[in-house]
């Protein structure tokens, strides 16, 4: 307990000096092929809001607008990851930096099932017989084996974005949700501001639990991982 409450000391002292190297460590990056800048050319539409203006005002102090629809930090604690994800941001990471990223646009899934009054649920995806047939080699698990799945998917698809740091907070996430219990990110009721500046201040109003999941799938005769998902709810 004292070696965890240490390393979330150290993560705290972390995350207060990158905030203030922030702005000179993305200066200096600039010039370097392939660093993520806030001098990047946006890709924002003309009729859109710019993605930048859909950062909430307390989060700016430790998250940097860097193009398109993609932000920039230097920051991994398990917390500041929760709350991103509580306010929309899939975050994803380079070696260096968390780059939460936010989505404009959205695609939503048809429900899979129907509940009415008047109609039991009914399920409107088809499910072929031959695919019946062939999930009976698989057994599908929840939270089972966190650490499998992130070596398959290094092993599948290389080290891409889940890069030690991200991966050790989503860790940290992961086993805050095996307890049932997840992390508690803020609610946080951000109002506009009156017309020259100023207006109220941000309202915490609540909390949310913020979960991560490992999905796996199991080859039943070999008793192998066949494959693996990361997912959170909020």
């Amino acid at each position: 307990q004292q070696q965890q409450q240490q390393q979330q000391q150290q993560q705290h002292q972390t995350c207060t000096s990158q905030r203030n190297m922030a702005e000179e460590n993305k200066k200096r990056d600039d010039n370097d092929e392939g660093s993520l800048s806030s001098n990047s050319v946006s890709e924002d539409d003309e009729n859109e809001s710019p993605a930048s203006s859909f950062l909430p005002s307390y989060l700016s102090g430790m998250i940097q607008h860097s193009h398109s629809d993609f932000f920039v930090s230097l920051c991994f604690d398990p917390r500041l990851v929760a709350q991103l994800m509580c306010e929309g941001f899939l975050p994803i990471a380079t070696e260096r930096y968390l780059i939460p990223k936010l989505h404009k646009r959205r695609c939503v899934i048809h429900p899979l099932l129907s509940n009415t009054p008047s109609s039991p649920p009914k399920c409107h995806v088809h499910t072929s017989r031959s695919t019946k047939k062939k999930s009976k080699r698989f057994a599908v698990s929840i939270n089972a084996n966190f650490t499998e799945v992130v070596s398959g998917c290094h092993e599948q698809h290389g080290e891409g974005w889940l890069y030690p740091s991200i991966v050790q907070a989503f860790k940290a996430l992961h086993d805050a949700t095996r307890t049932g219990v997840g992390l508690q990110a803020a609610l946080i009721d951000e109002q506009r501001p009156r017309r020259g500046g100023g207006g109220p201040p941000p309202v915490h109003v609540g909390t949310c639990a913020v979960r991560l999941y490992s999905v796996e799938v199991w080859n039943v005769a070999t008793g192998a991982l066949a494959a693996g998902e990361l997912g959170y709810s909020v």
